[in-house]
């Protein structure tokens, strides 16, 4: 398994980083350290030695980023498991999908400070990974403190829970961390949607606990929230469709953003299928 872990050396991204090193040594996967630079080309500067100084900079911001994460790998005893690499790249998402892509990557770590009003209209390298990335994404909040994750909570609209359970499975078991599908129903609702679930994971031979809880008020966004924030999840799962749209973003917002913005524990997003 190869994950891999973006940094731009700020204080918001080391919390990204400890948790990378955590899921790596309970997953036993290799460990790519990913700095995005743009090196643009200078007045004069012709092809030739335009390439010859990306070059020499991007070595020097390589042995920067060796130097960079070094506190946070003590621990790891198999160091032939880590890389360090330098993408340039003017977008920074695009380096980092490109990159992803070029090793295919089983999973992304990345860090956010959450976003204002300006960052959540016109994105930012979270939001537009979420939005774009079809391999798994994992976003931890700049500050988290990073502990061994034992339970998963997916957050599901039962479109296809099976499927996304299964996909969940293999994960939650290689961490051997506990699983729980739950879902928000209508009061009225509730009993029927609970047993729909129960013969669905029974037919599948699925063991995975699961609850069905009234919708409080508020935006679903809202329920989700105040549900993590009592239960202190290790992980929170939700299963997102791309937006392709700048247009949709802008006036259909996903709710998997803003949960990412919004919550205080590590979301991994994957991609619906």
């Amino acid at each position: 398994m190869k994950i891999i872990v973006t940094t731009d050396y700020s204080g918001n991204s080391k919390s990204g980083i400890r948790m990378a090193v955590s899921l790596a040594s309970q997953l036993q996967a290799d460990l790519h350290f990913l700095n995005i630079a743009y090196i643009p080309g200078r007045a004069g500067e012709s092809a030739q030695q335009y390439q010859k100084r990306l070059r020499k900079e991007i070595a020097e911001k390589k042995t920067e980023l060796t130097s960079f994460i070094r506190p946070f790998i003590k621990g790891i005893v198999n160091k032939k498991k880590i890389v360090y690499q330098v993408e340039h790249s003017f977008i920074p998402e695009t380096g980092i999908v490109n990159y992803q892509k070029k090793i295919k990557a089983d999973l992304i770590c990345i860090s956010t400070r959450g976003a204002g009003r300006m960052p959540k209209l016109f994105g930012t390298t979270a939001g537009n990974l979420i939005t774009y990335l079809t391999t798994p994404l994992l976003v931890v909040p700049s500050g988290y403190s990073v502990k061994p994750v034992t339970t998963i909570v997916c957050f599901n609209d039962l479109e296809n829970p099976v499927n996304e359970l299964n996909q969940l499975a293999h994960f939650s078991d290689l961490l051997t961390a506990r699983l729980k599908l739950v879902y928000f129903a209508k009061s009225s609702q509730i009993t029927e949607i609970s047993e729909n679930i129960k013969r669905k994971l029974k037919r599948a031979g699925l063991t995975t606990s699961y609850e069905v809880l009234k919708r409080g008020r508020g935006s679903i966004v809202s329920n989700l929230l105040k549900y993590s924030e009592n239960k202190k999840p290790s992980l929170i799962v939700l299963f997102s469709r791309q937006r392709k749209s700048f247009i949709q973003r802008l006036f259909n917002s996903s709710r998997t953003m803003e949960l990412a913005f919004h919550t205080r524990y590590p979301l991994l997003v994957f991609h619906k299928k």
